[in-house]
């Protein structure tokens, strides 16, 4: 598959880890993987702990009325030398719709997911590998990898109880990020965050 195409613009980690995550009979349904899932209290609170760390939210950012092409400031998608404004990008599986960006060396996506929390990426029923980080802006977060693609990652933000907000890299061929995406994730969040939250 060639990066540069102009219509693959998910970043493959999102995409793949949805593909392989779901159920073919029920879209959006995680798959059983034959372990038994974690037991976990949903979060009533906007300072109770995340599932993904001991760590806390200073706050609860709702995603529900979030515009994600407007989340990055003209000054924030020059430095990520992304072209253009964004373009919106269904995702089906999330009942969402999310915004791609594309830069000469890389695609950005950010997606906020208001069907689910980031608990889900931790709770080992996906096929992705998942990783507690650092937060961003002090939020929870988590990277989630595919093995077979090492140009891509996704930087996963718990934003709410039942919500996060998925930032999404995919280095091209040419890109200096190509050794090291989740930067690339990493920069993307904590801009968007960085509107997001203040």
């Amino acid at each position: 598959m060639r990066r540069s195409l102009a219509g693959v613009l998910v970043a493959l980690p999102f995409a793949l880890a949805l593909t392989t995550a779901c159920s073919p009979s029920t879209p959006g349904e995680p798959s059983s993987s034959g372990s038994t899932p974690s037991s976990q209290s949903s979060p009533s609170s906007q300072s109770s702990p995340s599932p993904t760390s001991q760590a806390t939210r200073p706050r609860e950012v709702r995603l529900e009325t979030e515009q994600p092409c407007l989340l990055l400031t003209g000054a924030q998608r020059a430095e990520l030398v992304v072209e253009g404004e964004g373009r919106p990008l269904p995702i089906k599986t999330y009942e969402t719709t999310g915004c791609n960006w594309a830069s000469p060396h890389a695609s950005y996506t950010l997606v906020p997911v208001t069907t689910e929390g980031i608990e889900a990426w931790t709770d080992d029923e996906r096929a992705a590998q998942s990783e507690v980080t650092d937060p961003v802006r002090g939020f929870p977060a988590v990277t989630v990898t595919i093995p077979s693609d090492t140009a891509s990652c996704d930087v996963m933000v718990d934003t709410a109880a039942g919500q996060y907000l998925v930032a999404s890299f995919t280095a091209k061929r040419d890109s200096p990020d190509l050794a090291t995406p989740c930067d690339g994730a990493r920069r993307l969040a904590e801009a968007a965050m960085l509107n997001l939250a203040g």
